[in-house]
């Protein structure tokens, strides 16, 4: 089987709200996009209150895409609170069976995102 290593593109783009930032991705985020996807990370990241990981447009994720969402928790500031949108089932099973939705709530909107992150926020005070 011959693999075009070349066939696997990854987009992120940025974007802030008053509080959040909002990281979305597009393509395969998989072994092959892995490093850049973390220099791009760590290029764009702003110390924000809550971070919103969108993956919505992601269509192939991996071992090393899984890895680019831990490099991220551990760069982000400590206390801010991050939420994955996730909307292909495919996706969102490989979410569960690694067990990153146990530190990455998921939801299925930035809507539904900035309200957890607002929940999250209001929680932690309380603390």
């Amino acid at each position: 089987m011959n693999k075009d290593l070349n066939s696997d593109i990854l987009l992120i783009s940025e974007s802030i709200t008053e509080r959040n930032q909002i990281i979305k991705f597009n393509g395969c985020l998989v072994f092959n996009t892995s490093q850049m996807a973390k220099a791009k990370i760590n290029k764009i990241l702003i110390d924000a209150e809550g971070y919103i990981l969108d993956f919505s447009g992601i269509t192939k994720i991996d071992s090393a895409g899984f890895g680019v969402i831990f490099n991220f928790m551990s760069k982000k500031p400590q206390k801010s609170a991050v939420v994955a949108v996730v909307k292909d089932l495919f996706i969102i099973e490989l979410f569960k069976v690694t067990k990153v939705d146990q530190i990455l709530p998921l939801c299925s909107s930035i809507e539904d995102a900035a309200e957890i992150i607002d929940f999250m926020m209001v929680k932690n005070t309380m603390a």
